[in-house]
């Protein structure tokens, strides 16, 4: 077995089982387990530690201090049909929990690339499919499934068993209930549940965790009620947004996300009979 190795690489942490591509790079500090296969292509960061039985296939980078459990697949082939056997990507930041039998997928097209960003934690069996773009600290409870093309933002939370269809923005600071099918795009800070999920209130509580000021959530609880709340359209309820509310990163972020191009249309307010909106108030 011929290593890439980095120097200063403890050499007994690679378990002798492992399979490991000669041109596969490996960082200070990893440990290896049983029956790993590393293949083409492959960078690993300082300090990961990857457990038995797990297939990074080929042309994926990992950053430093990542956790991949036992079982799970990353860098295999997409299963888009379009795919031709293209050289394509994926690349995952620094210190990812990546638990066991998670799926990650290459992108389709050539030079294309599945981007995972940093300190995120990806529960039992989540699938990301091809070309999928998430961002830093986000969740992904058990056995979420996530079509390709998706846009992720910062600090989402997605509920275990949870469907998205491809092409499908979420917003920073979104939380998506459990047991969804979410077909439509969802604004930063909403909380959406269903099937078809809809938007239900805003996500008071993750801004309270994340020590929102009180101008900032006020500001964003006016924006929930001129957007959801009354019989405005989009252009509508974006001017008198505009023009009633101070403009804080949050509201501006609101902003230019539901003003840029959606191929699926963003999601609509439905009833608060399961989740209530009385925080809005």
């Amino acid at each position: 077995m011929t290593l890439s190795i980095i120097d200063g690489q403890i050499e007994k942490r690679i378990d002798p089982t492992a399979k490991i591509h000669p041109n596969a790079v490996i960082g200070k500090d990893v440990t290896i387990g049983p029956h790993v296969y590393i293949g083409e292509g492959v960078k690993i960061g300082n300090g990961v530690i990857i457990e038995a039985n797990v297939v990074i296939e080929k042309w994926v980078t990992i950053g430093n201090d990542c956790h991949i459990h036992y079982g799970t697949i990353i860098g295999n082939t997409t299963q888009d049909k379009k795919y031709k056997g293209e050289k394509s990507y994926v690349e995952i930041g620094h210190r990812n929990d990546i638990r066991e039998y998670v799926t990650i997928n290459r992108a389709t097209e050539k030079g294309g690339k599945t981007l995972i960003g940093n300190d995120n934690l990806f529960l039992t069996s989540v699938h990301i499919a091809h070309d999928c773009v998430i961002g830093n600290n986000v969740v992904i409870s058990n056995a979420a499934q996530l079509a390709g093309h998706l846009q992720i933002g910062n600090n989402v939370i997605i509920g275990g068993m949870t469907g998205i269809l491809q092409f499908t923005r979420i917003g920073d600071f979104a939380m998506v209930g459990g047991y969804s099918s979410v077909r439509q795009d969802i604004p930063p800070h909403m909380l959406v549940e269903g099937n078809p999920a809809v938007i239900r209130t805003l996500n008071s509580i993750g801004m309270d965790r994340h020590n929102y000021t009180n101008e900032q959530k006020k500001a964003m609880k006016d924006v929930y009620k001129i957007f959801y709340r009354s019989s405005l359209n989009t252009t509508q309820a974006i001017e008198k947004i505009r023009k009633e509310i101070k403009e804080t990163e949050e509201v501006k972020g609101f902003i230019e996300f539901v003003m840029t191009e959606s191929k699926n249309g963003i999601m609509k307010r439905g009833s608060a009979d399961k989740v209530g909106d009385s925080n809005t108030d």
